[in-house]
């Protein structure tokens, strides 16, 4: 499973960081691999892309610190597209509000043009309300 990978701000979004966003999954979602004798991913059936973030209000929430500085962290909604890794036919969609604190959702590097100003990043999303959004596609059975 390709999960929240995130390259801003080319995916057209309003807000972005040009970080990666990296979601966890439920351990129930991985399955024992016996060659290394740990549990793994199970091999992916699904991918999901994040097709943009879009702030949802002017106001911040909080802020992002690095050693340069301080940026503001905007609520952000965060729009997101399933596709079935063998056919690449769209399988869903989904949005989600964002709902992670805002030191969790700055990234630990950031990348900006020099003499371009601190940028607004966009708030994060928790990865349960990530992987609860996605359950229904990961757990279906398509028989």
């Amino acid at each position: 499973m390709l999960v929240g990978v995130e390259l801003l701000p080319s995916s057209g979004s309003d807000l972005g960081s040009g970080s990666f966003d990296i979601y966890t999954v439920p351990h129930e979602w991985r399955a024992y691999d016996e060659e290394t004798q740990e549990d793994e991913p199970l091999p992916g059936q699904l991918v999901v892309c994040l097709t943009g973030v879009h702030q949802r209000e002017f106001t911040p929430m909080g802020t992002g610190e690095w050693d340069f500085g301080e940026s503001p962290v905007y609520p952000a909604t965060h729009s997101f597209r399933v596709y079935e890794a063998r056919t690449g036919e769209a399988v869903a969609t989904f949005v989600i509000d964002s709902d992670l604190d805002a030191y969790s959702s700055c990234p630990s590097a950031l990348r900006i043009p020099i003499d371009s100003g601190t940028p607004g990043m966009a708030q994060g999303v928790k990865s349960e309300t990530f992987a609860a959004e996605l359950e229904p596609y990961v757990m279906a059975d398509l028989g």
